[in-house]
């Protein structure tokens, strides 16, 4: 049945190995083995496929090294390998398959660090390497990457800063990074990337603001867990960023001189004009005078010992202060008067 173009034979019960004679099959497009209970290595065999569009295998038992003669198959788009036993390293010649569309090897015990070299899959559009033993930095080279629209890089051991080529995943929808050992901030260009709408952080060890704009505006605690550096005053299960910024500090001190400035000065000039009545009152020396004053102090008022720790002993350097001391000087030279 050498005219074969496509195999279905996924969604069964179908053990043992995957026959080689499939090799002999010289224009399938298509091989769907995926969700059975195959058991075995690829065989190399399946190289010679060079017809080969779309290869799924996920969902069974296989084991061993990927091959690397994957890389050679220039007519494949779709690549499904995910839930099997995979271990060993990923083939540095899927890195560079220029035509692959779709690449899945999530939950498998694939070790390693990803290739700089990643650029090499300029049609990449859905990447899946979750639940694996990488490790190491995640490449710049994914710059090169825009037409990449799903990433999930989540539960490995990836470890650095989220690389600043990734404000050129212009077609990115959605990114998991949730799982690894990443450090530093959230970048804020991420805000721009127009087309992404879902995003998870979580479980790494990042810090900083969280940015509030773009899909950031939208966004919930489960996307964050875990970062016990991260702030941000949207989300409100997550602490508020301390100001460190100087120009914030100005602001807030500017309400608060021009809030609480009138109170205290209020206040103080009528604790000065009830004190300057009563020591005028006292001086004429007039007995209905002084149960007027009695009245008046039975009102609560501000001790000198309490102005004069809340001025640092008169310090002038503050400005209700040197207000202040203006208007006594004027209030006790009508006194004497």
């Amino acid at each position: 049945m050498t005219g074969l173009t496509s195999i279905d034979i996924q969604d069964n019960n179908l053990a043992g190995n995957i026959p080689s004679e499939f090799g002999k099959l010289k224009q399938l497009q298509g091989l769907y083995l995926s969700n059975n209970k195959l058991q075995g290595h690829i065989p190399e065999a399946v190289c010679h496929l060079s017809n080969l569009v779309k290869l799924t295998l996920q969902v069974n038992e296989l084991s061993g090294l990927i091959p690397e003669c994957f890389g050679n198959l220039s007519m494949l788009q779709k690549i499904y390998l995910d839930s099997n036993k995979f271990s060993s390293k990923f083939p540095l010649s899927l890195w560079k398959m220029s035509g692959l569309l779709y690449l899945s090897v999530s939950r498998n015990s694939i070790e390693g660090e990803v290739p700089s070299d990643i650029g090499g899959m300029k049609a990449i559009v859905e990447l899946y390497l979750s639940s694996n033993h990488f490790s190491g930095m995640i490449p710049s080279t994914s710059e090169e990457l825009q037409n990449l629209q799903y990433l999930d890089l989540s539960n490995n051991s990836f470890f650095g800063k989220i690389p600043l080529s990734f404000a050129n995943l212009i077609s990115l929808k959605d990114l998991d990074l949730s799982l690894n050992v990443l450090s530093g901030t959230i970048p804020k260009f991420l805000e721009k990337l127009s087309y992404l709408k879902t995003i998870n952080v979580s479980f790494n060890d990042l810090e900083g603001e969280i940015p509030s704009g773009g899909m950031f505006a939208n966004s919930t605690l489960q996307s964050f867990l875990g970062n016990k550096g991260l702030c941000g005053m949207h989300i409100l299960e997550i602490p508020s960023c301390a100001i460190t910024n100087p120009g914030k500090q100005s602001k807030v001190k500017e309400v608060v001189l021009k809030i609480v400035t009138p109170v205290v000065t209020t206040s103080f000039l009528i604790f000065l004009f009830v004190s300057i009545w009563i020591m005028k009152r006292q001086k004429k020396g007039k007995s209905k005078d002084v149960e007027k004053v009695l009245e008046i102090r039975t009102h609560q008022l501000v001790s000198y010992h309490e102005i004069q720790r809340a001025t640092n002993n008169f310090d002038e350097s503050n400005l209700i202060v040197r207000e202040a001391l203006a208007l006594c000087t004027k209030a006790f030279y009508l006194v004497e008067l």
